[in-house]
This record gives structure tokens, C-alpha cells and sequence, in this order.
């Protein structure tokens, strides 16, 4: 979107691994030397470790572009395999057949073999495993027996292990010490500094094709204070700062650019925001919300928040639903099946030139109006609930309400936000539209977005508009649904008990990996707040240790909870 108003060749902060765009600062430099030297040696193991987002991966791309054409490269990126599963994977990896393997030993001989048969062709055979600090004990034994193939004159194997600090850690123990006893090399990235931080900005600038000073020293400076100097959130505030400067129509990036821009990739507002605004100001805001029976979660120290907009952006305020609110009584859906009224879209490119997709998102036609009236003819807010029921499939027997959704372990979420935050959600939506100062609003469902162009739906009928459209009539807030654990209330918190912490440890079994030894867990105790604090800063969300609305609205998207999308993330990426 700003590519060519600020006259980049490609997007200069995106978070793929590019090894051009790797900054070699002295400690990437050492690091690489250290990797290099490793992999140079007679054999054994190389250990890379790193918070999360210090570009672990990019300097693993970089080394290999570093690799001489000698060596065969087996590359393992899911690490929670079996001790056999690993096996099978690297004979994958490296084209061993193995049909009627069933057994450690066969799969060792196997391997054995196939590294001899190298050796003797001049090659050399390195094993490369990220996100290694999810490897077991078990697992870890077995990688040191492969280290034990050899010739007389060397090894036969490298191993490369890349992960997060906790792989340190689980190297200390002293079951694993003649595993730590094999590694060659090892070298741990820490986050920029501020000084590197200001370079690294820059750098990324030049490799994308602009030598402007787009980010003044002090901008870079205050991106450095909201992202540690963790080049991934750099990169996302950078990205998001860019944005809001193409919107605001200027040519470099200013600090209420940054610090917007933190708020919408972090979820939360920037602390020092907060501290002038008055206490009259939250009573009259929320003594407004709730004398327009608006949905309110409890305030709570976690991002689920509803940014409660004025002049100023003063805060946020979290939402949850109050039990004295009137139901709103539902419209059946109409029976118009199969109906689509799309907005004709034309261009207005010159004769000579083929439209682009941008001026077809902008070039909406004067029906666009007709299609405006006819959604504020049957946009209740009932009907606008019940149609994003539907596109959840819920099949419910009574009336459509946030409250009875809420049984149904699918609680509505409310936000004051952006195109930008629900874009990043990727959930239909129910949205708020205005007409004239002198009509009532009204409601739709945003069930897609398609480049510029957003299909807006109640029941079986749909509206194509454009983006900037949509933003004219809309209040910039949403309402969306998500999967809530079973026996769910407001918040998972220490000392909670039941079958709501028993899936919060399911989830987490399946996206951190299951404890060894394994645990079950029915009680919210220090163990289950640490393991969800190590999420939560994984997701960029605060880590309290607190499993609200948002942090498991964020724990269904990586436990890949089936849900309804606005897009289709697999398609935009090819």
C-alpha cells in the first residue's frame, strides 16, 4: 500500500527471514564466525540460542548461503517427533529410502550407511534443527548417539541446534551433561541496542531501495524503548508506523505514528498515555457505555480492551457483558436465498492501460449509495448478530444475544479499533454504520476482505464495497465471536480450578509441547502461569499469567481452532 508513495521496491520490515536484509552487527558477526567455524570442525555439535524475534532464523539463511556446495543439508523445522520420528525425518530429508523401516536400529543403519557412502564422495552431512528447545530428553539421547558415527579420521554427522534460551537450560541438567559434553560451539544473540537499533532501521531502508531519512533519529530512538531492541518487533512497529505515516500523508514517520502504531500490533496502549487523563473522563465514558447497553468485560490487566477514543485517544477499557441488559429480541432470517447485490466496480484507467486492483477498489459507483440504504433498511443489530452466528454455524433454538452465545461457550468481543486490528484478528464481525446525523445507525456483518474491497452481509444477502467506503459509514468498532473454554467466566487465573484450566493445559500441550515428564493439570497453579506467561510473550500480548478474552481468542489461532475467516492467509501468501 505505501510501497510507491514512499518509493521502496519491497516492503522494507517484513518479518520473513531474508538473509539481505540481516544486519551484521558485531555480535551477528561473531556469531556467524562461531557457526562457520563449527560447522568447519571434525564433527559434533553447534549450538545457536536466542530470545524470541533476535533473528535466530535469518542468521541460519545467511549460513547457508555461506555453505560450500560439499554439504548435504537435512533440515528439521517441527521438532516434537519421537526419537523414531526424528529418524524417519532425516532420512527424509536427506532421500534415504526406508519403505519397511520400523525400528531405531534400522533407521540408524540406514543412516550410517548413507553418511559412509558420502564421506567417500567428499561430502559433508550437517543436521540442522530449529526451535531446538522443544526437543525431549529422549530425542536429545539419540541425536548424541548419531554423533557417535564415525570414521577414524572424523564424524560423520554435524549437528546444529537453533532455540530459544530455555535450550540452554535444559543443557545444564545433569542428565544431558555428555550431550553438553559434545557441543563444538555455541553462541547466544542478544537484542539490539539503541545505537544498533537506529542503524538496523536504516539498513533495512537501503536493502528496500530508499536512502531517505524516513525515521528521524529520536522516532528510531523511541522504537528502540517500545521494542527492547527485538528486531522482529521493531520490524512490526516500523511496518505499522509506515502505514500511519502514508495515511496521514506525510513523508517521514512521527511519534504518535510509533506509538499508534504500538498499540495496534501489541494490543495495548502505550503506558506513559495514560497518566494525565483524568478520572472524571473514565467515569463519564463508561457511565456513557453503559446507559447505551453496550457489552462491558471487567477491567482486567490484559489487551482484551475496547479503545475508548476521544479527541486525545485516552485509554482503553475492557469489556464484558452485563447481566441488566435488556436481550435484544432477533428478526428471523429473510428468506431471500442465495442473493447477492454487489456493487458494480469500475475503473478509471486510461484507454491505453489495464486497470489495477487498487483503482478497482476505489472506482465504486454511484449504486454504492442504493446498496447503503438497502443494509440500513434491515440492519438491526439483532439481524447483524444472528447472521455472524451463522457464519460460526451455530444452530441455535432461541434468541440471538450475546448472553446466549455466551452459554454456548462463544462470548462476543468488543473493540474500538481500526481496519488494521480486525484485519489482524482475520474473524468476521459484526460492525456499527452511520447514515446521517439525523437517522439511526445500524449494523452489517464484515464477512470478507479482499484486497480493497469488503463484502459486508445479513443473512443471505451480501454488499461489495470498497474500503475507504466502509471506513465513511463506519464507527471504527466490532463485535466478534470466538471459542471460549468449557465452564469459562471471565478470566483463567491462579488458583482457578476445573475444566477450564484443563483445556487451557491441552492447548498448551499442543502448542508448547507436552511437559517431561508429563503433567496433568486440573488447577491453575505457578507451574500453568508460567507456561501461559511464555505464550502470552510469545503472541506479544502482556504476559500477567491471566487467560482472558484475548489471550485465548490468540490461543485458538495457534492451537488452529477451526473457525470462519475474512481471508484466506495460505492464498495471499502464494
Amino acid at each position: 500500500m505505501y510501497l510507491n508513495y514512499f518509493s521502496f521496491n519491497e516492503k522494507p520490515f517484513s518479518i520473513a527471514p531474508d538473509p539481505r536484509y540481516l544486519y551484521m552487527s558485531q555480535q551477528h558477526e561473531e556469531a556467524l564466525a562461531h557457526l562457520l567455524y563449527g560447522l568447519q570442525g571434525e564433527g559434533g555439535i553447534v549450538l545457536l540460542t536466542g530470545e524470541v524475534g533476535t533473528g535466530k532464523t535469518t542468521m541460519v539463511r545467511k549460513l547457508l548461503e555461506e555453505l560450500p556446495e560439499t554439504v548435504a543439508l537435512a533440515w528439521i523445522i517441527n521438532p516434537k517427533l519421537s526419537a523414531l520420528e526424528l529418524l524417519e525425518s532425516i532420512c527424509d530429508e536427506l532421500g534415504i529410502a526406508h519403505q519397511y523401516v520400523s525400528s531405531i536400529k534400522a533407521f540408524t543403519d540406514c543412516i550410517n550407511k548413507h553418511l559412509l557412502d558420502a564421506h567417500a564422495q567428499g561430502k559433508h552431512t550437517v543436521l540442522m534443527i530449529d526451535e531446538a528447545q522443544n526437543l525431549v530428553p529422549e530425542v536429545l539421547e539419540q541425536l548424541r548417539l548419531l554423533t557417535n558415527l564415525e570414521t577414524n579420521e572424523r564424524k560423520l554427522l554435524q549437528i546444529v541446534l537453533i532455540g530459544q534460551p530455555e535450550l540452554q537450560d535444559m543443557l545444564n541438567r545433569y542428565d544431558l551433561r555428555q550431550f553438553s559434553q559434545r557441543i563444538t560451539a555455541r553462541f547466544h544473540l542478544n537484542p539490539l541496542t539503541q545505537y544498533e537499533t537506529i542503524y538496523y532501521i536504516q539498513h533495512r531502508l537501503h536493502i528496500a531501495g530508499c536512502e531517505k531519512n524516513i525515521f528521524p533519529k529520536r522516532v528510531s530512538k523511541k522504537i528502540y524503548q517500545l521494542s527492547n531492541g527485538v528486531p522482529r518487533l521493531i520490524n512490526l512497529i516500523c511496518d505499522r508506523s509506515l502505514l500511519g505515516a502514508y495515511a496521514g500523508n506525510t513523508l517521514h514517520v512521527q511519534m504518535r505514528h510509533v506509538k499508534q502504531a504500538y498499540r495496534e500490533v501489541l494490543g495495548q496502549p502505550h503506558k506513559q498515555s495514560v497518566r494525565w487523563v483524568p478520572t472524571m473522563i473514565y467515569s463519564s465514558l463508561l457511565a456513557i457505555l453503559i446507559a447505551s447497553q453496550v457489552f462491558l468485560w471487567n477491567p482486567s490487566t490484559e489487551s482484551e480492551v475496547l479503545l475508548a477514543e476521544n479527541h486525545h485517544k485516552t485509554r482503553m477499557l475492557a469489556i464484558s457483558p452485563i447481566a441488566t441488559v435488556k436481550p435484544i429480541m432477533p428478526e428471523p432470517i429473510m428468506p431471500e436465498a442465495n442473493v447477492k447485490s454487489v456493487v458494480p466496480i469500475t475503473t478509471a484507467s486510461s484507454p491505453s492501460s489495464s486497470p489495477t486492483s487498487a483503482q478497482a477498489a476505489v472506482a465504486i459507483t454511484t449504486q454504492a449509495s442504493d446498496s447503503w440504504q438497502q443494509m440500513a433498511a434491515i440492519g438491526t443489530q439483532s439481524y447483524a448478530l444472528q447472521t455472524l452466528a451463522i457464519l460460526w454455524k451455530l444452530n441455535l433454538d432461541h434468541e440471538i444475544h450475546c448472553s446466549a452465545l455466551a452459554k454456548n461457550q462463544h462470548p462476543c468481543f468488543r473493540q474500538r479499533a481500526k481496519l488494521a486490528r480486525l484485519r489482524d484478528f482475520n474473524r468476521p464481525a459484526m460492525i456499527r454504520l452511520h447514515q446521517s446525523p439525523k437517522k439511526n445507525d445500524y449494523y452489517a456483518v464484515l464477512s470478507q476482505l479482499n484486497g480493497g474491497i469488503a463484502t459486508l452481509q445479513l443473512g443471505q444477502q451480501s454488499w461489495d464495497v470498497s474500503t475507504e467506503e466502509l471506513q465513511a459509514h463506519w464507527y471504527a468498532d466490532f463485535t466478534l465471536l470466538w471459542r471460549a473454554p468449557p465452564e469459562f467466566h471471565r478470566a483463567i487465573k491462579l488458583g482457578n480450578q476445573g475444566e477450564s484450566v484443563r483445556w487451557l493445559a491441552s492447548v498448551l500441550d499442543d502448542i508448547q509441547g507436552k511437559m517431561i515428564p508429563a503433567q496433568s493439570f486440573s488447577t491453575m497453579n505457578a507451574i500453568m502461569v508460567e507456561r501461559l506467561k511464555d505464550f502470552q510473550q510469545q503472541a506479544g500480548l502482556t504476559p500477567d499469567g491471566v487467560a482472558g478474552p484475548l489471550t485465548l481468542i490468540r490461543m485458538n489461532d495457534a492451537a488452529y481452532i477451526p473457525r470462519p475467516h475474512l481471508f484466506d492467509v495460505e492464498a495471499i501468501k502464494n
